[in-house]
Formats: structure tokens, C-alpha cells, sequence
């Protein structure tokens, strides 16, 4: 089974492949605490400041990994078909095996 993901999530996780990978695995974890904890702006704060970028890029990416986080363990779906679903985002090798962790 693959994710349909809408162009809304396509535009949230855009800017990923133009950032560092270090970058992608802190969203990544920023995520998952998100998901454990509920949503905190001051670390989509520190991180715009960081990256120099607006906030609501943070925050829309890491929404956008949430969405990927959550759908594919909902379904349950295979390595395989998570990296086919993520392929329409035309993310390098490196970075889907970010998202694969």
C-alpha cells in the first residue's frame, strides 16, 4: 500500500533535500516529540533562528514528517512501499533513509 500524500505535504517537506541531513534527523526527532509531548513553538523558534527560515517552514515541516510518521505506521506499510510513497518527493538516496529510520 502506498501514501497518497497531497500537495499541501509535498509543499511542507520540499525544502528537505536542501538542507543537511543532520537538519532532517533533528525535524525527525523534533517529530517524534511532538507526537509524545504535544507541540512546543519555541523549538520551531530555535530552529527557524537556526536555519535562518520563516517559522512556519519549521513548523509545517515537521507536520509534514508527522503525517508520514503517522500514516505509515497506521497502515502498517512495508520499507518498500514507504520508499515508493516518498518517491513523488524526489528525495536523494540519503534522505529516504533518513525518513526510513
Amino acid at each position: 500500500m502506498l501514501l497518497v500524500l497531497s500537495e499541501d505535504h509535498k509543499e511542507h517537506l520540499a525544502f528537505l533535500p536542501k538542507v543537511d541531513a543532520a537538519v532532517v534527523r533533528e525535524f525527525g526527532r523534533i517529530a517524534l516529540e511532538f507526537l509524545r509531548r504535544g507541540s512546543s513553538p519555541k523549538i520551531y523558534e530555535g530552529a527557524a533562528r537556526k536555519l535562518c527560515v520563516p517559522v512556519d517552514m519549521v513548523q509545517h515541516g515537521v507536520e509534514g514528517l508527522m503525517f508520514l510518521m503517522t500514516e505509515s505506521s497506521k497502515h502498517m506499510i512495508s520499507e518498500m512501499d514507504f520508499l515508493d510513497s516518498v518517491l513523488a518527493l524526489g528525495f536523494g538516496d540519503e534522505l529516504n533513509q533518513i525518513l526510513l529510520q
